[in-house]
Parts: C-alpha cells; sequence; structure tokens
C-alpha cells in the first residue's frame, strides 16, 4: 500500500502580504541610505537681487513696455502708500428658526 505524501504548502496570502511588505520596506530603506548618504550640491545665492526699481536699470535694459491708460510708473523716491483700512461692514445676525406650537 502506498502512502500518499503530503503535498509542499505554498505560502498563505497572508503570509504572501507580509513578505511583500518586507521586500517594500526594505526597498524603501536602501533608497533612503543611498540619498541620505549622497553629498548634497551647495546652493548658490544669486549675486544681484532679483528685483529692484526700474529706475535702476540702464536705459537700453529697461523693458519697452507702457502701462495701460491712466496707470504711471512709480519711482523709488515715492513712498509706496496703502489704501486706508476699514472695518468690513457687520453682516445682518443670523435669524434662528425654532419650532413654533
Amino acid at each position: 500500500m502506498i502512502e500518499p505524501r503530503e503535498r509542499p504548502r505554498l505560502l498563505a496570502a497572508a503570509d504572501a502580504k507580509l513578505y511583500a511588505v518586507a521586500v517594500v520596506a526594505a526597498v524603501y530603506l536602501i533608497a533612503w541610505y543611498e540619498i541620505s548618504a549622497s553629498p548634497q550640491p551647495a546652493v548658490s545665492v544669486p549675486a544681484a537681487p532679483r528685483a529692484g526699481w526700474i529706475d535702476q536699470l540702464a536705459s537700453t535694459a529697461r523693458p519697452s513696455v507702457e502701462p495701460p491708460a491712466g496707470w504711471r510708473v512709480a519711482s523709488q523716491d515715492e513712498l509706496a502708500s496703502a489704501p486706508p483700512l476699514a472695518r468690513a461692514p457687520a453682516s445682518r445676525p443670523i435669524r434662528m428658526r425654532t419650532r413654533s406650537s
């Protein structure tokens, strides 16, 4: 009489998920380590400011754009004045609905 052999058991679904998560975590750890170990390039600071007044530019470097009608180009000597602060109008009180008898 031949005894039936037990088949080798494949990974269960839960075991396969755990194995997949472990592999993904290992890849992330290796990538994180490689990125943190590589030297970071030095960030260069621009020598000249990126913004300035138009009258500081040479006349040949100024853009040839005309402002719209009624607008004017402010000079560096003017102080920018903000519009006066005003309180927003109060809204109506919220109407509360109640159950009437």
